[in-house]
């Protein structure tokens, strides 16, 4: 039996070797998550999986100014980091962004 005609009829495109398929299974996912939130005085930032890296957080304002930022070196595969300056804050609502080499997402937070 000819190998492309195999491929296409039983839908076999290629074989994934033990070590693929472990890191498949092992791959882990970031997660961020911001507390609390409405926020008065100070903001806590829950770092999941971002170990051996560097983060950078940026506040922004509703119009897309830069507020503050802090680039910081993650160690752990569970970090907590206090955001700073958040007192002086206007009240509204403001965008957080997380990123590193891998991950990039924004999140919204109100204050208080």
């Amino acid at each position: 039996m000819n190998d492309d005609f195999a491929n296409e009829v039983y839908g076999i495109h290629h074989t994934m070797g033990i070590d693929q398929f472990y890191n498949n299974l092992t791959e882990t996912k970031q997660e961020v998550k911001l507390f609390p939130n409405p926020v008065s005085n100070r903001l806590f930032i829950g770092l999941k999986h971002f170990e051996n890296t560097e983060v950078l957080i940026e506040l922004f304002d509703v119009a897309g100014n830069l507020v503050e930022n802090q680039k910081l070196g993650i160690q752990n595969v569970f970090e907590t980091l206090e955001f700073k300056n958040i007192e002086a804050l206007n009240k509204g609502m403001y965008l957080v962004h997380v990123s590193n080499q891998s991950f990039s997402n924004y999140y919204k937070i109100i204050a208080e």
